[in-house]
């Protein structure tokens, strides 16, 4: 069972770590592309989407 739960707490980082790659790639072509903050930012009022 140690295992299974070493194996989930990786995989559970990992996810982690590209959920913040995601973020960071939104975060940059928002800066690019300003007619998309505004979507963006709605966005990110919603249960379950946003932060």
């Amino acid at each position: 069972m140690a295992d299974f739960q070493a194996d989930l707490n990786a995989l559970l980082q990992h996810l982690d770590q590209l959920i913040a790659r995601i973020d960071a790639e939104l975060k940059r072509l928002m800066t690019r592309q300003p007619e998309r903050q505004a979507a963006y930012r709605r966005l990110q009022t919603i249960v379950g989407v946003g932060p």
